[in-house]
C-alpha cells in the first residue's frame, strides 16, 4: 500500500528592483510526510540565486542551492521515535528569507495485546491483537514454522489467529521469537508449546542425586506445589519453572552452594481444584484480595499487614512419603518447600522440636529471597529471625521456648541468637579469636526485641529476606546440620577450611519500610 503525502500549494513571490522584475517561489508551503517515511517533489520557480536549507536531519533534500527553475525531492524516513515530528525547509536569496515550508510527520504505532503465547499439546488455536497505525508484517523464525499465523501482514490495527501443530513430544517446545515489524519499528511475540506428557498426582521426580563422596546419608530436600492444577504439570510446565527457581534460590547463598552436592532434591507433584490461594483479608500494600481457593494442601494466607501462612501440613507429608526411602522416620532430617501459586510477599517456616519442616513460599518478585530466608534460614538451618520490631525486652517465656527446643544444644535451634552476652559464654565465642571473623561479635536485638537477646553480626538476611548473606554463625549451624544428617559429624576445622567469609558491602539493618517477614511457627511433634 502507498501512503499519500501531502501537498499544499502556494502563491509565488515577486521582488522587484527599478531595472527589473525577479521572481522566487516554492510550489507548496508544507508536505506531510506518512508514518513510514517516503519522498515528494516541489518545484522552484526562479530567475535568482538560491539557497535550500533543511532544520532537522530526518528530512533529506536533492539539491540545496542553485539558480532559476528547479525540481526539488524531499525524503523522510519511519518515524519510530514514538513521537509527531516536525521541521522547517527555508528558502532564502542572498539575505533575504523568502519562503517557509512545514514539513511534519506522524509516528508509527505497533503494539501486541501479549508478549507471550503458551500452545497446548493439542494444537487450540490462540488469538492476538495488533494495535498499528501502518502497513505491518510477520516474520516466523527458523525453528518456528510449527505456529501458523492466518495473515502475515495487515493494514492499521487487526486481529491474527495463530494455530500451532498437534505435539506429541515430552518436553516442552522451545521458545521462538515472531517478529512484527513496520519500517524499523519491530516488536516479538515469543511462542512455545507444552509437552504431550502431563505429571500424574502424587508422581515422584528426582531433580538431583547427592554426588559428594563422602556421604552416607544424604541431605533431602522435596519441593512441593499448592494451588498448580493438572495443566501446570508438564516438562516445562509452570510448576517446573517454580522449582528451578526455588532451587536456584536455595543454593545462591553460603554454605549452600559449598555443600549443594550433599543433597539429594525431589519434585513431587500435588494436583489442586483451583489455581491460587486463600487469602483470609486483603493485603495491605498489595494487589492481593480476600479469596478462597481449593487447593490440594489448603494454603491460607492472613492477609491483612501479617505475611503469615499456614496449610494442611499433614498431607504434605503424606505427599512428603510418597518418595521411595522417606518414611515417618526419615521426615526430621527432610526439608519441604511448598511453593504457593500466588503473587504475593509472604512467607511462613513450620520447625518442630523433632526437626521436620516445611517453608511455605509464594511466588512472585520476592520468591528468592522468600526461598533463601523461609526455606534456608529457617526451615533447614533452624535460624531465628534477626530484626528488630518492639522496643523492649525479650520476654522469659519465648526465652524458655528456645532452651527447650535447643534441648541442651544451642547449635540445634536458634544458633544465630544468644540469651548471654558474656563473650567467655556465648556458644559462638570460639570467632572472636580465629582470623577472618573480625565481623563476629555480640549485638543487641533480634527475634523482634531490642534487648536481652543478641545477634553474631550486625548484619545478616536473617534481618531482611534481601540481604542474601548468612553470618558466620549461621552458616556453622547449616553446616553442623548437613554433617549431622549425613552421619560424618561436624569438623570446625574442615568448616573454617571450606568456608567463604566474603562480607557483602551493601549490607544495611533492615528499617520499616515494609513489614518482616512472620516469624517461624514453633511445633511440637505432630
Amino acid at each position: 500500500m502507498k501512503s499519500k503525502i501531502v501537498l499544499i500549494l502556494v502563491l509565488g513571490f515577486v521582488l522587484f528592483s527599478c531595472e527589473k522584475e525577479y521572481s522566487l517561489s516554492l510550489s507548496v508551503e508544507s508536505v506531510e510526510f506518512p508514518l513510514g517515511g517516503g519522498e515528494a517533489e516541489f518545484t522552484i520557480s526562479s530567475d535568482l540565486n538560491w539557497v535550500l536549507e533543511v532544520d532537522d536531519p530526518w528530512v533529506s533534500i536533492s539539491q540545496t542551492y542553485g539558480k532559476g527553475d528547479a525540481v526539488i525531492t524531499i525524503k523522510a524516513g519511519g518515524n519510530d521515535t514514538g513521537e509527531d515530528r516536525t521541521t522547517e525547509l527555508h528558502l532564502s536569496s542572498g539575505t533575504e528569507m523568502i519562503r517557509t515550508m512545514t514539513i511534519t510527520q506522524k509516528p508509527i504505532g505497533l503494539s501486541l495485546s501479549v508478549g507471550e503465547m503458551v500452545f497446548d499439546v493439542k494444537g487450540t488455536p490462540q488469538q492476538l491483537t495488533v494495535t498499528a497505525n501502518g502497513q505491518w508484517e510477520i516474520t516466523i523464525p527458523e525453528g518456528a514454522e510449527w505456529c501458523v499465523p492466518d495473515k502475515t501482514t495487515g493494514v492499521d490495527n487487526g486481529v491474527v489467529t495463530f494455530t500451532p501443530a498437534p505435539y506429541t513430544e515430552d518436553v516442552l517446545r522451545s521458545k521462538k521469537a515472531i517478529v512484527f515489524n513496520i519500517s524499523n519499528l519491530k516488536t516479538e511475540l515469543v511462542v512455545s508449546q507444552q509437552s504431550d506428557k502431563v505429571y500424574l498426582d502424587g508422581e515422584v521426580m528426582e531433580y538431583q542425586r547427592f554426588s559428594a563422596t563422602d556421604v552416607t546419608v544424604p541431605v533431602n530436600l522435596v519441593i512441593l506445589g499448592d494451588g498448580f492444577i493438572d495443566e501446570d504439570y508438564m516438562p516445562g510446565g509452570a510448576f517446573d519453572k517454580e522449582v528451578d527457581k526455588a532451587v536456584d534460590a536455595f543454593f545462591s547463598v553460603e554454605p549452600y552452594p559449598t555443600y549443594k552436592d550433599y543433597f539429594s532434591i525431589y519434585k513431587v507433584v500435588a494436583y489442586s481444584e483451583e489455581r491460587g490461594a486463600t487469602v483470609e483479608k486483603n493485603f495491605v500494600n498489595e494487589s492481593v484480595r480476600r479469596q478462597v481457593k481449593n487447593t490440594v494442601f489448603n494454603s491460607i494466607l492472613e492477609g491483612g499487614e501479617s505475611t503469615g501462612i499456614n496449610c494442611d501440613y499433614e498431607t504434605v507429608f503424606d505427599y512428603t512419603r510418597k518418595i521411595p526411602g522417606i518414611t515417618e522416620k526419615d521426615l526430621p532430617n527432610t526439608t519441604i518447600i511448598v511453593i504457593i501459586n500466588l503473587d504475593v510477599r509472604a512467607g511462613t517456616a513450620y520447625m518442630w522440636n523433632t526437626g521436620e519442616s516445611i517453608a511455605m513460599c509464594p511466588v512472585g518478585d520476592s520468591f528468592s529471597g522468600i526461598v533463601f530466608h523461609e526455606a534456608g534460614g529457617h526451615a533447614f538451618g533452624k535460624l531465628y529471625d534477626e530484626y528488630t520490631y518492639y522496643a523492649a525486652s525479650y520476654p522469659s517465656p519465648q526465652a524458655a521456648k528456645l532452651e527447650e527446643y535447643r534441648q541442651g544444644d544451642p547449635w540445634a535451634f536458634g544458633a544465630n541468637l544468644s540469651l548471654t552476652d558474656d563473650r567467655n559464654a556465648v556458644h559462638w565465642k570460639h570467632y572472636f579469636t580465629q582470623n577472618g571473623y573480625e565481623k563476629v561479635g555480640l549485638y543487641e536485638g533480634a527475634d523482634s526485641y531490642a534487648r536481652g537477646i543478641w545477634r553474631p553480626e550486625e548484619k545478616s538476611g536473617m534481618d531482611k529476606e534481601t540481604l542474601l548473606y548468612f553470618n558466620a554463625p549461621s552458616r556453622e549451624a547449616i553446616v553442623r546440620r548437613i554433617m549431622t544428617i549425613n552421619g560424618k559429624g561436624f569438623n570446625r576445622d574442615e568448616f573454617y577450611a571450606k568456608d567463604k567469609t566474603d562480607y557483602p558491602a551493601t549490607l544495611s539493618r533492615s528499617v520499616a519500610d515494609r513489614a518482616p517477614l512472620a516469624p517461624p511457627v514453633l511445633m511440637r511433634k505432630h
